[in-house]
């Protein structure tokens, strides 16, 4: 059987608030068991919702960074005189 963990053990293995794990992780999609006054996490659980943020977050540094160089472009545009060379990355 897989172990078990508690918000308070998980809390200072990623040394995050209970917090930040019942009210900020849980809403964005982690699964857990609801005890009677707990709730209880498995490990696979929490290894898995740790790796799909770090995906979620690189993927989403990636797009403000596209994001970011286009608009610089867009408005660089007006002030300089266009070439075929410009590159948007």
């Amino acid at each position: 059987m897989e172990k078990l963990l508690t918000t308070k053990q998980i809390s200072e293995m990623y040394e995050v608030s209970p917090y930040t794990i019942t009210h900020n992780w849980c809403n964005k999609g982690l699964k857990f068991l609801r005890g009677k006054h707990t709730m209880l996490f498995k490990e696979k659980w929490v290894d898995d919702f740790i790796e799909e943020e770090a995906e979620r977050q690189s993927r989403n540094r990636n797009t403000n960074n596209t994001k970011t160089v286009i608009n610089k472009t867009v408005r660089n545009f007006g002030k300089t005189k266009f070439s075929s060379e410009m590159k948007i990355i």
